[in-house]
């Protein structure tokens, strides 16, 4: 440590003078020199190249486009030069997501009238297509068809991902309620254009519907109601649609505020059992009302409702009316999907 140090060798390039040095102004790459890279400047966006390409693209791209979304406000050039290339990613993407593989994006600027105008030249590229689609594990041939995606049909991403819930909904429909899709495996072959997908699906099996399970701790109603509601009876083929049409139903009685309805192995070989989770709704409400009118005078209205005092769905409601031309008193019940579904009955005693 007390060695001096020693002396640096000569570089051979003679130290700048800062007093007679020209200040040298960074420039974006494309753009002409007079466009200097310090201070904000306002900016334009061109998109060349994508007329033929689905609205789909367009609207993508004009959605997610960082370029779009500060267009017309200030930014320096290391700015623009940034989104211009983050938006040329973007571009890449959503081409590859409509079957474009080889296609390139390229971005200029220039200046005209005191103004950035960024472009970006967009060629597509030929379209890549399936040349073969392969499903394996598919119980019936008309659910197969539901995935939609065929031989020769362009590698959308949108269109895979859609044929994977249309399967998937399909399987559920036509009585698989445990059936899984695996993410479908895409090889792209650059030199011939050609992708093959390859989609395994397990159907877990064909059931019919068995029990309804559910706890009676805190529900407003038993399983027996939540049967009367349901469109389906046991034995008949498993159908998500119904189950899927019990839970808006049990929503509607307005006793309820969450429900899950989950398929289960059932106890009988062959069947599945739903088993139905409930988070009851506040049953109680309190109104009233005071008011004067000319024609009649001072008036008091007050009720009390309690939702399912008589279980099950049965509201009932007392009512009373105090005024200078008016007295009453009266009392209502009504029972929700009274004995079948939607079939409701009322009654009332006022005096």
């Amino acid at each position: 440590p007390e060695s001096p140090m020693a002396p640096l060798p000569d570089l051979g390039v003679e130290w700048p003078d800062l007093d007679k040095a020209d200040p040298i102004a960074p420039t974006l790459e494309g753009a002409p020199a007079e466009v200097e890279a310090s201070g904000d400047q306002r900016y334009d966006v061109v998109v060349t190249g994508i007329d033929t390409l689905s609205a789909a693209v367009r609207s993508r791209f004009n959605d997610l486009s960082v370029l779009k979304d500060g267009a017309g406000k200030p930014a320096n050039v290391a700015q623009i030069d940034r989104r211009a290339r983050d938006d040329a990613e973007l571009m890449n993407l959503i081409l590859r997501d409509e079957g474009y593989y080889d296609a390139n994006i390229e971005t200029d600027v220039t200046a005209t009238d005191g103004r950035l105008v960024v472009t970006l030249e967009v060629e597509p590229g030929p379209i890549y297509k399936f040349g073969n689609v392969a499903i394996a594990g598919v119980p019936k041939p008309d659910v197969e068809a539901a995935f939609g995606v065929k031989n020769d049909d362009p590698v959308n991403a949108d269109a895979v991902i859609g044929g994977e819930l249309a399967l998937a909904e399909k399987l559920g429909r036509e009585g698989y309620p445990f059936a899984k899709v695996a993410e479908p495996e895409i090889v792209i072959d650059h030199d011939t254009r050609v992708a093959t997908l390859d989609l395994k699906v397990d159907s877990g099996g064909e059931r019919r519907i068995g029990a309804i399970r559910m706890p009676g701790d805190g529900a407003p109603f038993g399983a027996k109601h939540v049967g009367v509601i349901a469109r389906f009876r046991p034995g008949e083929l498993y159908d998500q649609a119904m189950i899927d049409d019990l839970r808006r139903a049990l929503i509607a009685t307005g006793l309820i505020s969450t429900v899950k309805l989950e398929p289960v192995e059932g106890s009988a070989s062959g069947t599945v059992d739903i088993a139905t989770t409930i988070e009851p709704a506040p049953m109680r409400t309190i109104a009233g009302e005071a008011g004067y009118g000319t024609g009649e005078g001072f008036r008091v209205e007050a009720s009390w409702q309690h939702r399912n005092l008589i279980r099950p769905e049965g509201a009932v409601t007392f009512r009373g009316i105090a005024g200078t031309r008016e007295q009453s008193l009266g009392a209502l019940l009504r029972m929700g999907n009274f004995r079948r579904r939607d079939q409701v009955l009322n009654a009332s005693v006022i005096a």
